[in-house]
């Protein structure tokens, strides 16, 4: 398996890397294949959706040519993909997120988002494999991330409504334990293991 930085290794880099996985056999099967990480987990979409990457967008707010931009769930600022400053220089940039990021924080407005538990739609794993979830808890600002979007489109004028009330039964679904502990400690079943943690607590 080959497992590459996104944020560190250019597109250029990573297709040469997936064609040496294709070259050398190693796709296709179990623990064979290129895993590209990325520290926000909407890449993958993006590029799916046809966008490209960030350098093309700092360059057009360099030169003046993007006057505004709406940032949708990421934090490329606290990512350092792009500073504070250079979204200075936009005319109007809008934060839609469900957290106080240091990019909302840049930003001129800034709307609530919902949490992938608060709402519906598909995602890519690093696999590259599509999963659709349906919410599972009513979202904290009262709007998901769908409502969000047809309340923006809206307001440019269309009449478009979608929420996940009206979507089909997802294929998969996010589940909370019922005691709401997400992280338990797992038993060590190695007992070469479970000595040296052992030995290291004395």
């Amino acid at each position: 398996v080959i497992i590459v930085d996104g944020s560190m290794v250019s597109s250029e880099a990573v297709t040469i890397l997936a064609d040496l996985a294709l070259v050398t056999g190693k796709c296709g099967r179990p623990r064979n294949g290129l895993i590209v990480v990325t520290a926000g987990g909407n890449l993958a979409g993006l590029r799916k959706a046809g966008i490209g990457n960030e350098k093309g967008i700092q360059d057009q707010i360099a030169s003046g040519k993007l006057k505004g931009l709406f940032v949708f769930g990421e934090d490329p600022v606290g990512a350092g993909l792009i500073s504070a400053a250079d979204l200075a220089k936009l005319e109007l940039l809008v934060v839609v997120s469900p957290w106080m990021t240091e990019t909302a924080r840049a930003a001129g407005v800034v709307l609530p988002g919902a949490t992938p538990l608060e709402s519906c739609g598909t995602y890519i794993s690093c696999d590259g494999k599509e999963r659709s979830f349906a919410r599972i808890q009513e979202p904290l600002s009262g709007f998901d991330n769908l409502q969000v979007i047809s309340a923006l489109i809206n307001a440019l004028g269309a009449n478009y409504s979608v929420d996940c009330k009206g979507e089909a039964p997802a294929k998969l679904q996010l589940v909370l334990p019922k005691d709401t502990e997400l992280f338990k400690t797992a038993a060590v079943v190695d007992p070469a293991l479970r000595r040296f943690n052992e030995k290291l607590a004395m």
